[in-house]
């Protein structure tokens, strides 16, 4: 398998130019490709193939082998990659994905590219694609208690579902372990991203994230996303904010076309490994 390695802000990726048919082959191996010890090492692969609508077609395997619909960072790695290797010769495209049609933007800089805004479409707030539980009308404030403590949850579908957690410290929270309880519950329908936010300002935002198949991520695009959008609906009146992730910013501004995400993307090596 011939694969180049990248990342947006920490969240890496392989990515691999594969036929469709083949996918079904690198769901199986994912969690041996993705091992950081034994393996290539990436929170999850991205599969590049033709598309009959868009310009390219953009498939997420989570490094457990799930298919995910949607990936912030991903998406940016990819532009990056395709306009980089002469796929797409165009500074705005298409991409297909399980949660459509997304419309990269690319800022170049000598050629390269430096930054990618996505237009990663509409938030939704309908209980009833998220919430399994039939008594749960609202996505604002859903208890969730763990040991004796109670966290009130948020919940969005930004293409993936996300559920936003505010906390008054970010380092007194174990995102890992609070991360995958919640992410399990029973009142999510197929699970849920979570969110861990602390709020800085009125337009700053600290972002961890524990990615639903994929465990706790340097950074989520998606997640970047949802806390902003949350954060904007029930506490805040500002449109663009700044969301802090541990190796890096995103810039996310919620407009009447959609959730706009501005980041960074790089390659990383590339490579051949038996699978």
């Amino acid at each position: 398998m011939f694969f180049t390695k990248v990342n947006g802000l920490g969240n890496d990726f392989i990515i691999v130019e594969e036929n469709e048919e083949n996918i079904s082959n690198l769901k199986k191996c994912a969690s041996k490709v993705c091992n950081r010890y034994t393996g290539i090492g990436a929170d999850g692969i991205l599969v590049l193939s033709k598309s009959t609508v868009a310009d390219l077609k953009m498939t997420i395997i989570n490094s457990d082998g799930s298919i995910a619909e949607m990936c912030g960072n991903g998406i940016r790695c990819v532009a990056k990659y395709a306009y980089e290797n002469k796929i797409v010769n165009k500074e705005e495209f298409e991409i297909e994905t399980l949660a459509g049609i997304m419309k990269p933007q690319l800022f170049i800089e000598n050629g390269k590219v430096r930054d990618v805004t996505i237009n990663m479409g509409s938030p939704f707030f309908d209980s009833n694609k998220l919430i399994a539980k039939k008594s749960i009308k609202s996505l604002v404030d859903i208890p969730v208690i763990i040991g004796n403590k109670k966290y009130l949850c948020n919940s969005v579908l930004m293409g993936v579902p996300h559920t936003v957690v505010f906390v008054d410290n970010i380092d007194d929270i174990d995102v890992c372990e609070l991360g995958s309880i919640i992410e399990k519950n029973s009142i999510f329908l197929n699970g849920t991203n979570v969110n861990f936010v602390q709020v800085i300002d009125e337009d700053t935002l600290i972002v961890r994230t524990w990615e639903r198949g994929a465990g706790y991520t340097k950074a989520c695009g998606t997640g970047a996303c949802s806390s902003a959008v949350i954060f904007n609906k029930i506490k805040s009146r500002h449109n663009k904010i700044c969301t802090k992730l541990q190796l890096g910013e995103l810039y996310v501004e919620w407009t009447e076309e959609g959730v706009l995400m501005t980041g960074p993307a790089e390659t990383v090596f590339k490579g051949e490994m038996e699978v």
